[in-house]
């Protein structure tokens, strides 16, 4: 015996209690996983409030990461830097430099020298080219076709990128013009269009049908430098010709210049963006001096001196989607944020209602000599377990959500890819939802029915007093919550559908009923461009006999489709102010084209075949340039006589009003022109074949697309972004309206079971049914009225912050307000009338019995 105590030091007794201590947390937590299990409508009900909240906002912010947040996948991405805003699609051909997009000249010359900043200079297009792969488009009939990037030699030794395959371009692949055919593919070109070949890198692919040796594949990680859009295919900038059929770009053209390329750059690493700005401005203006040469005009000089290019931080890559996204992305993000705390505030309530249901038992806790942290650990447990279960949950939502994301930005124009994906951040972001969720919406309900005295919680038999006003206080204010944020979310969705109504019913300015419009590609195919004007009217000939076919015409592009050219130009008569633009769109467009897009004609007439010269302009336009007499007439670049003025088109976006426009004529334009639209009431895919037999039968070789397009189809994508805005906050606001309504049915089911012996005695006194329904009923008329109330507030404000986004729309509609607060009313009415009614039901003998 006088061993053993002598063995029983300190050290072990306190291990010993340790270890009783983790034996009893362990018995309390499968106590309460037991007593979880044993209610699972309660589970089933905290765990899908929390998985809708937790998982949208997983899904928002995975968007949110992939555009906004996530670096390039290269080395030291901090470092990288773009000269400019980094334009995406810009080429001008100009005798003016240009401060956002740069020459090949200008490139060769910051490369010569490098400033002392600067660790590497690279250059690519603001573009990728849509080639053709594989066996000659004259010989297949369906030509594959790929995104190309042109990259100086340096792009990837820049980046620091590593290849999965071979290698990467390098410094040496910058060779003459057209005299190094290599190419480096990426990986999802490698796995799915060349079908994982291991033998791939070595190999000849035949681009634009000219053969390119395979020397690497790209790492898996690596798409590019832009976000949304990258390539399948780099080969070197000096095959520019080959790719892009046209002219040599690599070599100054006198007087103009063309600027096409983006220059990306690595700074030293103890150099700041400002320190690399300063350095290199300097050098650029130097740079514009020498290309404008001795007979520089003052006023030409003054532009230059006052250039000041600014660097712009590349460590998360160039994103024109970036920018247009933004607000709206932010707005979502707001949105889901708005639905998780409504799922909260259900949490919260729920939980409060089941603290209250277990009085009882803390009550005789308490009398024991229970601690605070003793009665608050089995519901801080509870919850941990609740949160736990909807964050799994709102992961496999995030999850199902995530390809939805993806189609949706697939659908937007210009956008090829954007990795959206489940991966760490995303799930540490749920997670610690989940915590938060837990630590806010879970120590509450526990903090409040803990710190109830013994005698309050048994002297009612475990049924909650009326007395106790805290806890009714608290759901109440919970449920109010959700009311009002649901009425947020309900208006919210209400100004979006509105505005993508009035976006829609916008006039276009043309009748796009039954017109489409099929591409062909004779640059592509190795067309000469002395040919085309003589071929497209052999087409357009043969098209306009097919039956069905109205009318046929040529065109550079659709209206909306994004692409249009502009130009600087001077118009008779008409002496600009000072620093006043000059540049306006212009469009390729036959003479059949007005007619086959019912674009009306206001004045004048529509240039005929024999007219090249000749031009149409709109309304726009005659407003703006001939405010005080006729267009007709008028001069346009000392060559071109405006011979007719037609009505305004939006030919750019929905949005904004027309701007002025030139219609050239394609009758002499020997140039490619690649849209051939079409009116007819013939099925789209039974027109489609039909036209591609017909020009097939006209100029063999010619590749013409299966896919189609219409002024119906740019629109939609046109309205994408609103479309996304009204359906995704119009559902939220749908869960919202549930998730408040079950709130109500909560709290109203509590009160009626809480006030039974109330209601009991009401009714042995001779109160009717309608006056116990008034009775539940006006708990929560009260907590939807409060709720309405700072819901409107709210919406108003919202209002005020999503006006940027809105079109033709007022942020104060009174009447979106009206029939969001009726929604809410309804939906509380149905939440309400069934607990109403078990109460109207109560019998007073069995309710003086439930004590």
């Amino acid at each position: 015996m006088t061993a053993h105590r002598l063995s029983c030091t300190p050290s072990r007794l306190a291990t010993a209690l340790k270890a009783g201590r983790y034996s009893l947390m362990l018995a309390e937590i499968s106590r309460i996983v037991r007593s979880v299990r044993r209610n699972p409508g309660f589970v089933a009900v905290a765990c899908v409030t929390l998985a809708i909240g937790i998982g949208a906002n997983t899904a928002v912010f995975s968007l949110f990461e992939a555009l906004m947040l996530r670096a390039l996948p290269v080395e030291r991405p901090g470092e990288l830097a773009i000269l400019g805003p980094g334009a995406i699609g810009g080429i001008s051909m100009s005798d003016r430099p240009q401060e956002k997009v740069f020459s090949f000249a200008q490139y060769q010359a910051l490369r010569r020298d490098n400033h002392g900043v600067l660790a590497g200079l690279a250059a690519t297009p603001t573009l990728n080219y849509r080639v053709y792969w594989g066996e000659s488009p004259a010989l297949g009939s369906d030509p594959q076709t790929a995104n190309c990037a042109l990259v100086s030699g340096s792009y990837f030794p820049l980046l620091g990128s590593r290849p999965f395959g071979g290698r990467l371009l390098e410094n040496d692949d910058d060779g003459a013009p057209g005299a190094n055919p290599v190419a480096v593919v990426s990986h999802a070109f490698w796995r799915g269009s060349l079908g994982g070949d291991p033998d791939a890198v070595g190999s000849t692919i035949r681009l634009q049908d000219v053969p390119y040796t395979i020397v690497g594949i790209a790492a898996p990680s690596f798409r590019g430098h832009v976000v949304e859009s990258g390539p399948d295919i780099w080969v070197p900038l000096s095959m520019q010709v080959e790719v892009t059929r046209n002219p040599l770009w690599l070599k100054p053209v006198v007087p103009f210049e063309v600027y096409w390329l983006n220059i990306l750059m690595r700074l030293k690493p103890d150099v700041t963006l400002a320190q690399a700005e300063s350095a290199i401005n300097p050098r650029l203006q130097q740079i514009f001096l020498e290309q404008a040469g001795e007979d520089i005009t003052e006023e030409h000089l003054e532009h230059i001196e006052e250039i000041h290019v600014p660097l712009t931080s590349m460590g998360s890559g160039v994103s024109r989607l970036r920018t247009t996204a933004k607000r709206p992305l932010i707005l979502l993000w707001a949105a889901t944020g708005l639905l998780l705390l409504i799922a909260c505030a259900n949490l919260g309530s729920l939980l409060l209602v089941r603290a209250a249901t277990r009085r009882h038992e803390f009550g005789i806790r308490q009398a024991l000599g229970g601690r605070l942290a003793d009665l608050m650990r089995p519901l801080l447990i509870e919850s941990a377990v609740l949160a736990g279960l909807g964050t799994l949950l709102g992961c496999l939502v995030a999850y199902s959500l995530v390809p939805i994301m993806q189609r949706w930005l697939a659908s937007i124009r210009g956008v090829q890819t954007v990795d959206v994906r489940i991966a760490f951040p995303e799930l540490a972001f749920a997670t610690g939802v989940g915590a938060v969720t837990v630590l806010l919406f879970g120590a509450a309900p526990a903090a409040l029915a803990a710190r109830r005295t013994a005698w309050s919680a048994l002297r009612s038999g475990g049924v909650l007093a009326t007395s106790e006003r805290s806890a009714v206080r608290a759901r109440g204010l919970l449920v109010g919550a959700q009311c009002a944020l649901a009425v947020i979310l309900l208006a919210t969705a209400g100004l979006f559908l509105r505005s993508l109504a009035e976006l829609r019913a916008t006039d276009l300015g043309l009748d796009a009923e039954r017109v489409v419009g099929i591409r062909v590609d004779p640059k592509g195919a190795g067309f000469k461009p002395e040919t085309e004007p003589a071929m497209r009217r052999r087409i357009l000939d043969r098209v306009a006999t097919l039956p069905g076919v109205e009318s046929a015409a040529f065109t550079g592009t659709l209206p909306l489709h994004g692409n249009h050219g502009r130009s600087t130009i001077s118009v008779s008569g008409y002496e600009p102010a000072e620093d006043e633009e000059m540049d306006v769109i212009h469009v390729l467009a036959s003479p059949e084209y007005f007619e086959t897009l019912g674009i009306r004609l206001l004045e004048g007439r529509i240039p005929g075949y024999g007219e090249g010269d000749a031009v149409v302009v709109n309304q726009a336009f005659a407003s703006r340039f001939f405010a005080d007499r006729s267009a007709l007439g008028g001069v346009i670049d000392r060559k071109r006589n405006i011979e007719g003025v037609v009505a305004n088109v939006r030919q750019v976006n929905l949005r904004d009003d027309p701007p002025p426009l030139i219609y050239v004529s394609t009758a002499r334009y020997e140039g490619f022109t690649r849209t051939l639209a079409i009116r007819s009431s013939l099925p789209v895919e039974a027109l489609t074949e039909a036209v591609r037999n017909a020009v097939r039968a006209v100029a063999p070789g010619l590749p013409v697309e299966r896919q189609f397009t219409t002024v119906e189809l740019h629109v939609e994508r046109a309205t994408v972004i609103e479309r996304a805005l009204a359906g995704l906050v119009g559902s939220f606001g749908g869960i919202a309206l549930l998730l408040a309504g079950v709130g109500l049915f909560g709290v109203c089911s509590h009160m009626v079971r809480s006030r039974t012996r109330e209601i009991g005695i009401r009714m042995a006194l001779g109160a009717s049914g309608w006056q116990v329904q008034v009775l539940a009923l006006r708990s929560v008329a009260i907590m939807l009225s409060l709720g309405a109330i700072a819901g409107v507030a709210g919406a108003l404000g919202a209002g005020r912050v999503v006006s940027a986004l809105l079109y033709e729309v007022s942020p104060f509609d009174w009447e979106i307000l009206g029939s969001a607060m009726l929604a809410l009313a309804g939906s509380g009415a149905l939440a309400a009338t069934l607990p109403a009614i078990r109460a109207a039901r109560t019998r007073p003998a069995d309710a003086l019995r439930h004590e």
